[in-house]
């Protein structure tokens, strides 16, 4: 039997997180926001997506990233992936940018099915950004999501 090729959306509810910021010589603990919509391709296994969102680190910057995730499913309902993008827009107060970069690594355990093809998702995502202020601005931090995929 041929492996069965899909494709899919992923769309986090609630994710939220935390990310240690680091500038100027100091780092400093805030709270994150993070919704964003993947679109996947895959066959059997292996699946590529491609990822728009904002990333909010609050009181501090945000940031619009796209990225590029490979993924592998360990299981039926469990599986790995990775990727890194570039962010093409950026703020922080006053200051703008257009050149930073992103990358990730994270799990999504699939929960339940709510039909046929769609499931309840919860992911966990690892990821530092960089981003080119007037000085360097380094955040890492984690988040978990929530949502369908379909």
């Amino acid at each position: 039997m041929p492996e069965r090729a899909y494709w899919g959306v992923i769309v986090p509810y609630a994710a939220m997180g935390a990310s240690l910021v680091s500038r100027e010589g100091s780092t400093t603990p805030r709270f994150r926001i993070e919704p964003s919509m993947e679109l996947l391709h895959g066959r059997g296994r292996w699946a590529y997506g491609v990822r728009v969102g904002g990333v909010f680190d609050i009181l501090e910057a945000s940031s619009l990233p796209v990225m590029l995730l490979g993924h592998y499913s360990l299981t039926e309902r469990l599986s790995l992936h990775a990727g890194g993008g570039y962010i093409p827009i950026a703020g922080r107060l006053s200051e703008r940018s257009n050149v930073g970069a992103r990358g990730l690594v994270g799990f999504q355990w699939a929960l339940g099915r709510v039909r046929s093809e769609t499931y309840w998702v919860l992911s966990g995502e690892a990821d530092t950004q960089w981003i080119d202020f007037d000085r360097s601005y380094r955040a890492t931090g984690f988040t978990v999501h929530f949502g369908p995929f379909f």
